[in-house]
């Protein structure tokens, strides 16, 4: 995966920390083909920089922010790889049902 250039966005830095930090029950931000831009922003947790995609749930950390990015982008390009080659690999045969049963539990 090729990276060719970095700008900044053009979101408000409370949009940018509302999507940094998002743990609703929504369902994951990972579409099968990557976007074509990635929106991050980096934040500092402590003594560690954290770069977050902000329109793709991947993150990633680092000693300083162009660290965080870097390993980013690393993570980014790791997870559509591991995609390819799911799309690629033999597909599980669908479940079949063995059996069913209840059992009764003795209250002592």
């Amino acid at each position: 995966m090729k990276f060719v250039s970095a700008e900044a966005t053009a979101r408000s830095p409370e949009e940018i920390l509302a999507c940094v930090y998002d743990f609703s029950d929504r369902p994951p931000r990972l579409p099968k083909q990557p976007p074509e831009v990635v929106e991050y922003a980096v934040v500092q947790e402590g003594d560690v920089f954290v770069a977050s995609g902000l329109n793709l749930d991947i993150a990633s950390q680092g000693d300083t922010p162009q660290h965080a990015v870097e390993m980013l982008k690393e993570a980014i390009a790791a997870y559509y790889e591991h995609q390819a080659e799911l799309a690629m690999a033999q597909p599980l045969p669908a479940p079949r049902l063995i059996a069913t049963g209840a059992l009764r539990l003795a209250h002592a």
